[in-house]
């Protein structure tokens, strides 16, 4: 599988946004999704660089990770 960007809905603005694979900060795979809830079996942080990874997830939600 490969990515090459990706969709979400900008509840803020109410309208759906694309972005860049570089604007990822992680995503989750949930295996049993049934349109109800979410509940993820593994998460994924893209770990490419000193400043990705972590330190980005750390940069967008701005909080402090260990």
């Amino acid at each position: 599988m490969r990515l090459n960007g990706f969709d979400y809905f900008d509840t803020a603005k109410g309208e759906l946004v694309s972005g860049a694979k570089a604007k990822i900060a992680m995503w989750l795979l949930d295996t049993d999704y049934d349109e109800r809830s979410l509940f993820p079996r593994q998460v994924f942080l893209p770990m490419a660089g000193a400043k990705d990874g972590w330190n980005k997830l750390k940069r967008d939600i701005r909080a402090e990770t260990e």
